[in-house]
């Protein structure tokens, strides 16, 4: 997994710029599956009935 060091500076580069968002929004996403209940998943179900 990515780790962040907040005291070095990073640059991410990609091919164009919708290629920068989609890598943006997949960190996101990767980022925020820990502690977020995003849905039902793969089943389709509710996740909190």
């Amino acid at each position: 997994s990515a780790h962040f060091d907040s005291l070095t500076p990073h640059r991410i580069g990609a091919a164009t710029p919708g290629g920068a968002d989609l890598l943006f929004v997949h960190t996101l996403l990767q980022s925020s599956l820990a502690g977020l209940c995003l849905g039902g998943g793969a089943s389709g179900a509710p996740a909190h009935p």
